[in-house]
């Protein structure tokens, strides 16, 4: 049916009762009147209709423009408490009264320097203002708002010649007017901007980006005039999955705030449509939960990409260096089966997974004691050289963010005494120290070692430091006389087990008379090397846990020679960039030294954890 709308512009005072004329001053207002054929029946009222898709332009995604109030929620984080992770918005381009595009980057230097973080561009009226307000005056115009483009990187050229492109058709929808183009930036790690661009991408179609050569489609009747209505559009289309059986992978989780970003995979079904699973961050509960000085919420929604089960949540942590207690937050998963129900009967979201996760606000020396912390540290023990066996020193940890280091991960250099810088008294620790001794061993005393009681008392050191290791072996022996200690050695390049190296100096050890049989080792085989390596370098060391058992730990750093340019040669482990590390632990129970089975925490690190003893190694 045709449709028709009269513009009138009519004083306000007009449209009011005579009773109040002499009472209203003149003002000029604008109205709208839609005027329809006697028999127009309105299609949002049909029965199956569905807001923000139009098929003829994509079949498979819902259409950007048409679901301008979703998506400009998505984006907004104009309110944010902290400066640095606010939404900023800013002019990109606009039309002369010619038609000629006028490109106001150039003019404002409103670059960025490519700083990290999530980029939108969406139309706004010719007469709009690109700054923080304009979410608001999006909401209340209900209308003129379209976004166009979305991506983690400011490449706006094509975009603006897009606009251009395109000037004339723009002018007939804005009413005989040139729109404008505005530009938004939040501020968020590029993973996690990719992973938010991503989503939108997977949902919507955006006309400007880069993989489109359409037009913009404006047209009121079709669009999602609500968040809600384009959340309904998700179930009722059927382009999506209802995602079943949706869940985190992990229940809960800890991290350094230093960090800067929480990331966990979320799972479901396998599918070949792509899946939604809404969520919501709960913050501020209690007085050790963390508010949003401390997180920047995350409430929409998770996209899997067709044919795959798993995706990965990114929650930005706010870093603000103040000295505070470890705080919590968590967050709820819906799945868009039992959102499909929740909107038909508006009911509110009701819980369906949770995660907690625990902000660790510092680094603490109880942090060697949990292999999930400890996976967050790049470990350093080179500089641990003194030749003194079965001593008890004092050692110093420093904690250390380097800027050349991957963003999850902190430095922590292990000194001896003599060699530490000033530092944190706190951060002295008391520990049994079995040295690195090089050469050829040729008897006991050219191997280092340390005696440690099975059950420390309280006033025992609860740690054992070695040197760095590149090819070395930890040997645990039992003590011949006394059933309370065992004898730990750091055997030098003593091959595989069972070679006839191995052997031979496995006899040199057992020719000291205090020693009697064996009860576990680490050899070169336990590093977890696939591949031969000119320099490689394993930091170690020994903790005795509250479960009343000693554990060991090795990380292996892994260095394929990308060194700073101001370095000619290998000074300790902090001149390199590690490429990857293992982390394993093992521990002792019943005089015995168990090997433990393989568990991924991250992706570039690996944690052992202990095993029942009897149980066999798959």
């Amino acid at each position: 049916m045709a449709r028709f709308k009269l513009f009138l512009l009519i004083p306000l005072w007009l449209l009011l009762p005579p009773l109040f004329i002499p009472f209203i001053a003149a003002k000029d207002t604008t109205i709208f009147i839609n005027l329809y054929p006697r028999d127009y029946i309105d299609p949002r009222t049909a029965e199956g209709f569905i807001c923000g898709i139009d098929k003829k332009i994509d079949p498979q995604h819902l259409i950007s423009e048409l679901n301008s109030p979703f998506i400009l929620d998505f984006i907004d984080n104009t309110e944010d408490p902290s400066s640095d992770y606010k939404t900023r918005v800013f002019d990109v381009a606009l039309l002369t009264k010619s038609g000629k595009v006028e490109n106001m980057l150039d003019s404002l230097n409103c670059l960025f320097n490519n700083e990290e973080g999530l980029y939108l561009v969406f139309l706004a009226p010719p007469r709009a203002q690109c700054n923080g307000n304009s979410f608001e005056d999006a909401k209340e115009a209900g209308k003129d708002y379209y976004p166009v483009y979305i991506n983690n990187n400011a490449n706006f050229e094509e975009v603006i010649k897009k606009f251009e492109s395109q000037a004339d058709g723009l002018k007939a929808a804005f009413g005989g007017q040139y729109p404008k183009l505005c530009g938004t930036m939040t501020p968020m790690h590029d993973e996690t901007a990719k992973s938010r661009k991503d989503t939108l991408s997977i949902l919507f179609n955006f006309a400007y980006n880069p993989d489109q050569t359409r037009r913009i489609n404006i047209n009121e009747e079709q669009s999602c005039r609500q968040k809600n209505e384009t959340e309904n559009a998700f179930v009722k289309s059927e382009m999506f999955e209802n995602s079943e059986n949706v869940g985190f992978q992990d229940k809960d989780a800890r991290l350094f705030e230093f960090v800067g970003v929480f990331e966990t995979q979320v799972v479901r079904k396998v599918s070949t449509k792509a899946g939604i699973v809404f969520l919501k961050t709960k913050l501020g509960e209690s007085g050790n939960t963390a508010d949003t000085n401390d997180v920047v919420p995350y409430e929409d929604l998770l996209v899997f990409p067709k044919g795959q089960n798993m995706t990965t949540l990114f929650i930005t942590i706010k870093i603000d260096n103040e000295k505070e207690e470890d705080e919590t937050f968590s967050i709820d998963l819906v799945s868009s089966k039992e959102t499909k129900t929740r909107l038909k009967r508006g009911a509110t979201q009701a819980t369906q997974k949770t995660i907690t996760v625990t902000i660790v606000e510092q680094p603490k020396l109880e942090d060697l004691k949990d292999p999930e912390l400890l996976s967050l540290y790049v470990l350093n023990n080179a500089r641990l050289s003194s030749p003194e066996s079965n001593s008890i020193k004092d050692f110093y940890l420093q904690f250390e963010k380097l800027q050349r280091l991957p963003t999850t991960t902190l430095f922590l250099d292990i000194y001896e005494p003599g060699q530490t810088p000033v530092v944190n008294e706190n951060d002295r620790m008391r520990a049994f120290y079995f040295p690195y001794k090089s050469g050829i061993p040729k008897t006991t005393n050219d191997i280092g070692w340390v005696d440690i009681p099975y059950n420390p008392l309280d006033n025992q050191p609860k740690f054992a430091f070695t040197g760095g290791m590149n090819g070395c072996a930890i040997i645990a022996m039992e003590k011949k006389d006394d059933d309370t200690m065992f004898r730990v050695f750091h055997l030098q390049s003593p091959s595989t087990r069972g070679s006839t190296q191995w052997n031979e100096y496995m006899e040199i050890i057992k020719q000291d008379n205090e020693v009697g049989n064996e009860i576990g080792s680490f050899a070169f085989e336990d590093y977890g090397l696939d591949i031969d390596m000119d320099f490689f370098q394993g930091t170690n060391f020994l903790y005795y846990g509250t479960d009343s058992k000693w554990w060991y730990v090795s990380q292996f750093n892994e260095y394929l020679g990308t060194m700073k340019q101001d370095h000619d040669s290998v000074k300790h482990l902090s001149d390199f960039i590690p490429e990857e590390r293992n982390l394993k632990t093992l521990y002792m129970e019943e005089n015995k030294l168990y090997n433990g089975r393989a568990r991924k925490i991250t992706t570039d690190m690996e944690v052992f954890p202990g095993r029942a003893p009897g149980k066999t190694e798959e």
